[in-house]
């Protein structure tokens, strides 16, 4: 009877374990109380442009910072991954407040278990990290403006307002 019992109570931790790893890695994230945004591809023709900040100022409708506070993984119906990012807004450098505060990047590639997709020049977010994002609104939906050069690591980016040297 007792080792019965520790069966069943083995069983039933796995099927809860297995559960949560369900739940955590193949269903969409919930949108609610967020503003989603996708990748732009970028255009070949417009990749020096896309590297000066003056054009990314310029062209984009928006221009957010903020701070990683999730980055999870999931599956479409097709079969592939995608990263879902989601960036607490912080700050508007240029356009509105949109309707919530909280904006979720979803950017192709990932990985899911043992199995990974990896798109090219797809910026990689990690939780914690404060970035700029540079947004372009087409019709109703948003995405970043120049792909990836359109997501700046704001640790990695000199201040215009705090040159080096000057606190």
């Amino acid at each position: 009877m007792k080792n019965r019992k520790i069966v069943y109570g083995i069983i039933l931790a796995f099927i809860i374990v297995a559960l949560g790893v369900f739940l955590l890695f193949y269903l969409p994230m919930s949108d609610k109380g967020v503003i989603s945004a996708s990748m732009s591809s970028g255009s070949k023709a417009m990749l020096a442009e896309c590297a000066d900040e003056s054009f990314l100022t310029k062209e984009a409708d928006y221009i957010i910072e903020g701070t990683v506070i999730n980055v999870g993984t999931a599956k479409s119906d097709e079969g592939q991954i995608y990263t879902y990012n989601d960036i607490k807004i912080e700050k508007y450098i240029k356009g509105g407040p949109l309707k919530e505060n909280i904006l979720r990047l979803k950017t192709p590639g990932g990985c899911i278990g043992d199995t990974c997709m990896s798109a090219e020049d797809t910026p990689e977010f990690e939780k914690g990290v404060p970035v700029r994002i540079y947004l372009k609104q087409i019709e109703n939906e948003l995405s970043v403006f120049c792909g990836v050069d359109g997501v700046k690591d704001l640790r990695e980016v000199v201040r215009k307002e705090f040159p080096q040297g000057i606190s």
